[in-house]
């Protein structure tokens, strides 16, 4: 599921105006239908609604007096990026969502390993080429995938604009020949280098230096 996205209820879409909702979204939205109140009313509202934050938000503390950290959040904070910063890297994608991928029209069917790039661009294609199926107009900003193979392959119902890019990598497997392919690359380039270098001074791989 995702826990960040608000599936409305019917008379939550009538007051909203909108099928779902990421939870950043609610406070403009709750905004939107407040009526001011006197000052001294509005004064005690908002002490008393500190009052339960405050409670609500304290962590109880473990044994050693310190407070509790999730698990889930130490490791999402540990995973390194660098595998899709590095511009060489390359990929294969988990089952159900390179089924996704391979319904977008003019995909080459024999692809199995992609670059961070590619797979972005192949994403946006689909969800481009279904945008009258998967988007709310009224809220646009919010994917609606329940029930669409790319809400199987993902595991949720539905996503914020902000969130593609980390479900999308969940997707993603380094290629585990990476360092090969770079180093191909990287002799391919050094040898069109010292090509264009023996070029320039007109010698050749027969030639000697005197």
């Amino acid at each position: 599921g995702n826990v960040s996205i608000i599936l409305c209820s019917p008379d939550l879409e009538e007051v909203f105006n909108m099928k779902a909702l990421h939870v950043k979204q609610v406070r403009d939205l709750v905004l939107s239908h407040i009526t001011k109140v006197p000052d001294q009313s509005l004064q005690d509202l908002l002490t008393q609604s500190t009052s339960t934050f405050r409670t609500i938000t304290t962590n109880e503390p473990n044994n050693q007096g310190e407070p509790t950290v999730s698990p889930s959040i130490i490791r999402t904070a540990n995973n390194s990026t660098d595998a899709f910063t590095d511009k060489y890297a390359r990929f294969t994608l988990k089952p159900m969502f390179l089924k996704v991928i391979q319904t977008v029209p003019g995909f080459d069917p024999t692809q199995e390993v992609f670059t961070y790039e590619e797979v972005t661009m192949l994403l946006s294609k689909y969800i481009l080429s279904r945008k009258d199926q998967l988007f709310d107009k009224r809220n646009i900003l919010v994917c609606l995938v329940g029930g669409d193979p790319l809400g199987e392959a993902f595991g949720v119902k539905a996503f914020h604009k902000c969130q593609v890019n980390g479900l999308m990598r969940n997707q993603m497997v380094p290629f585990k020949t990476v360092p090969k392919l770079r180093k191909e690359i990287l002799e391919t380039m050094t040898k069109a280098m010292t090509a264009q270098t023996n070029t320039s001074t007109g010698r050749t791989d027969n030639q000697k230096i005197c």
